[in-house]
């Protein structure tokens, strides 16, 4: 069942990649051939992340795959930015959020259940997790106030993204650590 909807999940995120940079009226071939050969890097980090998923039972390498799918969502927002491209920072914004929240937040609250509130090994390992969600979230976040300065859709990017790290450090405050 956890496969089905993993991968019921992912296919709505592709599919929803490979309709992220549409406008009103379709695009024409061409367009199309352009945006799937940009979304190309990560439909196959949402496949290869998928596949990974499917194979692990340990919250903590879920987690660990979800940061390895986080970065390149982070990789191709910051190019975004980079790109002052404010329609896609923001649909990929979301996508970062919904990884951070459903992915990586959603499995460190499974494995901090694995461990007793004053486990140092266990609180490391989370909170190891935890910063590898800051090392990418980091630099991000500030590219995305740099261009927010100039386009309001870098500023809901931003948003997406603290919103998707909330949830992560929340999940760190329940248990006394912080990833700063």
């Amino acid at each position: 069942m956890k496969r089905f909807l993993l991968v019921a999940v992912n296919v709505a995120l592709v599919g929803t990649l490979a309709w992220a940079d549409l406008a009103d009226a379709p695009p024409d071939p061409g367009e199309q051939a352009r945006h799937l050969h940009r979304n190309r890097g990560l439909v196959k980090a949402l496949v290869d992340g998928s596949l990974q998923l499917a194979g692990e039972q340990d919250p903590l390498r879920r987690a660990d795959a979800c940061n390895e799918v986080v970065a390149q969502f982070a990789d191709a927002l910051g190019q975004a930015a980079d790109d002052r491209d404010g329609d896609r920072a923001a649909e990929l914004g979301l996508h970062l959020r919904d990884l951070l929240e459903q992915g990586v937040a959603g499995n460190l609250t499974v494995a901090s259940k694995n461990f007793p509130l004053d486990s140092p090994t266990g609180n490391q390992e989370l909170l190891k997790v935890g910063k590898r969600v800051a090392e990418v979230s980091d630099p991000l976040e500030l590219r995305l106030r740099r261009a927010a300065e100039a386009q309001p859709e870098f500023q809901r990017a931003l948003r997406s993204v603290l919103d998707g790290r909330v949830g992560v450090e929340n999940i760190l405050k329940k248990r006394g650590l912080k990833l700063k």
